[in-house]
């Protein structure tokens, strides 16, 4: 039997290939192919996507768009309302802001031992029993199409996620990072695959660095060369909260 992630991967992948009819995710508008425009909205939509410039993204950080308005009805229809098939679109875009953004000009690294790419894409995980209830981890799609647009290697569950929290959008800056301290352990038999590669992280969206910094703290046990985080969305608790503020 296939895995969860393997499924839902299959399934998005068959969506690339024979793009459904849906609603406009930003407005409802009915009866959209999905590739009618690069970011699957309508064409109002598109026109006012919330894209990231440069200058406001963290150091080592990649996003797309701001969390607001269209980009974040798209991260919504992703993970709440069964929209998988947007994963490919959104991985797409994703990978060409880390192009654009300089996020994958990292020197080679010295002593590989393996002939593929040094980087390695791993994405952030959800608590076993969150996954149950969603069916599937929107950030494990989002890495999955973004290895095979990238066309680097990946381990979909190198990480796990050990400690099941409360919504961290309800919690402040620095309960995140207290809330998410030691959650993130990862497995051992993936040690000597990431020692020395380029690790891209993925998730859907970045708001304090909390959940990224947990990762990085498992992933540093097996010595990478370095560690990027690949968001689509980059948020702040005021935006996450109803407010209207950008990051930074």
């Amino acid at each position: 039997m296939k895995s969860h992630w393997m499924k839902d991967y299959v399934s998005a992948a068959l969506d690339y290939l024979y793009p459904p009819i849906h609603n406009c995710p930003g407005c409802g508008a009915e009866d959209i192919f999905i590739f009618h425009q690069p970011t699957s909205l309508c064409p109002p939509c598109h026109a006012t996507f919330p894209w990231v410039e440069p200058k406001e993204l963290p150091k080592d950080v990649s996003a797309v768009a701001h969390y607001e308005a269209s980009a974040r009805a798209l991260v919504s229809h992703l993970k709440y309302r069964d929209g998988q098939y947007l994963a490919p679109t959104m991985a797409k875009l994703m990978a060409t802001s880390l192009k654009e953004q300089g996020c994958l000009n990292q020197l080679p690294v010295s002593d590989m031992s393996f002939e593929s790419t040094p980087w390695l894409v791993v994405p952030v995980p959800l608590h076993p029993a969150r996954q149950k209830q969603r069916g599937y981890n929107q950030s494990q799609l989002l890495a999955g199409q973004l290895a095979h647009a990238l066309a680097f290697s990946y381990i979909p569950q190198a990480l796990s996620r050990q400690k099941k929290t409360a919504p961290l959008h309800r919690l402040s800056r620095q309960q995140r990072a207290t809330t998410l301290m030691g959650s993130m352990v990862l497995k051992e038999e993936y040690h000597e695959q990431i020692r020395h590669r380029h690790i891209l992280l993925v998730d859907d969206i970045y708001t304090t660095g909390a959940t990224a910094n947990a990762c990085k703290e498992a992933l540093q046990q097996a010595e990478p060369a370095s560690i990027t985080l690949a968001a689509f969305a980059l948020a702040d608790l005021m935006t996450l909260r109803g407010g209207h503020s950008h990051i930074l």
